[in-house]
């Protein structure tokens, strides 16, 4: 069973998410944030795909996406990326995350999107060696 690391500031979104993708066959772990993310991701075995918000509080999602992918060992973590609105390319650049979709989210796409990115081959994409 693969599992979804999903991080958002919004409950509405999360218990949502969290409702599709478990009954599509998903395990699913969630955070309220970039900080309880990073927390979920060094005390429990690596998920196979985040799907994260970038406008949250705290640390919001640019800064979160830039630490998965300074860490080595979350490198082939595929990220999708959902928002409102789009983001800016000078925080986040095209080679850490590997989908983008917009919020409110077409529930057939983003799934499609899911499932496409847990069955891909993992790619490095960390800037360390």
């Amino acid at each position: 069973m693969k599992t979804i690391l999903i991080i958002d500031d919004e409950y509405d979104i999360i218990s949502l998410l969290k409702m599709l993708l478990t009954l599509e066959g998903y395990a699913v772990r969630v955070a309220y944030g970039g900080n309880e993310a990073l927390e979920s991701l060094r005390d429990n075995p690596l998920p196979d795909l985040i799907l994260t918000d970038l406008m949250m509080p705290g640390m919001d999602g640019y800064a979160l996406i830039s630490a998965i992918r300074e860490t080595p060992a979350y490198d082939k973590i595929p990220i999708i990326v959902a928002s409102i609105g789009r983001f800016d390319p000078i925080r986040l650049n095209k080679e850490d995350w590997d989908h983008f979709i917009l919020k409110p989210f077409d529930v057939k796409t983003l799934l499609f999107i899911v499932k496409k990115m847990c069955e891909a081959p993992r790619v490095k994409k960390s800037k360390k060696e």
